[in-house]
């Protein structure tokens, strides 16, 4: 999957220059994917089958210069964050980043890590093998890690006549199947209560919402969208969270940019 870091780079690239609105989030995330991309292929290069054999204390390496970068390019918070971590023993900067138990942001019920551990997760993760341990998609919890859903994925499914629904993960970026009409967040099937919302002039991005527990993240039809990355797309179409933060929905997961 390293060549998923390349993607992701050159369409955050073309969405820069035809989505201005969403050029200052763009032009950030491009540098951090850069840095992943070159993570995931540290860990592609070992050789590694399983986190034991790679431990994720092994990207230490890479925190410095993602401090460095968001300190000098992130947003304020996060920024002050980089900053404050920066002044810290290099010991203390990892222990206070990944913790005693890196491992207990998959495979768990701890929820979406903090940022700067997500951005080293997500290479990590998505490059190493992972089996599926759980079946259920009723959840919008990925079978392979145990991350939260980031985005919906429609596919054109010819041997069912239909498009077919997927769910990646914001972790490891694996997808697993999910039913058209469902809530992933609470099983909701009942579609007077899955409303979707749209913008003409991104018609292959949508919100699906649900008004049973008010939880909505957005879909990627790749039969309209043949280019989407779906996480980039998701990540610049910003009018869409607008959108559903004004009819008082609640994020599903946040992406990098924390929306």
């Amino acid at each position: 999957m390293t060549d998923l870091w390349e993607r992701r780079l050159r369409r955050a690239s073309q969405l820069e220059t035809e989505w201005p609105f969403a050029g200052e989030i763009l032009a950030f995330y491009s540098r951090i994917a850069a840095l992943q991309g070159v993570a995931a292929r540290q860990v592609a290069a070992s050789g590694a089958r399983t986190p034991e054999e790679y431990p994720l204390a092994r990207l230490g390496p890479f925190l410095d210069p993602l401090l460095e970068l968001v300190a000098e390019a992130g947003p304020d918070v996060l920024a002050q964050e980089a900053a404050d971590l920066l002044e810290l023993r290099a010991e203390k900067r990892v222990a206070r980043v990944f913790g005693s138990d890196p491992g207990r942001w998959w495979g768990s019920e701890e929820g979406q890590p903090p940022f700067f551990a997500r951005v080293l997760l997500e290479p990590y993760l998505a490059t190493l093998p992972l089996e599926r341990t759980k079946e259920s998609v009723r959840k919008a919890s990925c079978p392979f890690c145990g991350g939260a859903a980031l985005v919906g994925l429609l596919r054109e499914d010819r041997s069912a006549g239909a498009r077919r629904r997927t769910l990646q993960c914001s972790l490891c970026s694996r997808e697993w199947d999910c039913a058209r009409v469902l809530c992933p967040a609470c099983g909701e099937e009942r579609p007077e209560k899955l409303p979707r919302y749209e913008a003409e002039e991104i018609p292959w991005l949508r919100v699906e919402a649900c008004d049973s527990c008010r939880k909505y993240l957005k879909a990627v039809d790749l039969t309209k969208g043949q280019d989407a990355e779906p996480v980039v797309d998701e990540l610049a179409s910003t009018p869409l969270d607008v959108v559903a933060r004004e009819l008082r929905y609640a994020k599903l997961a946040p992406n990098l940019a924390g929306l």
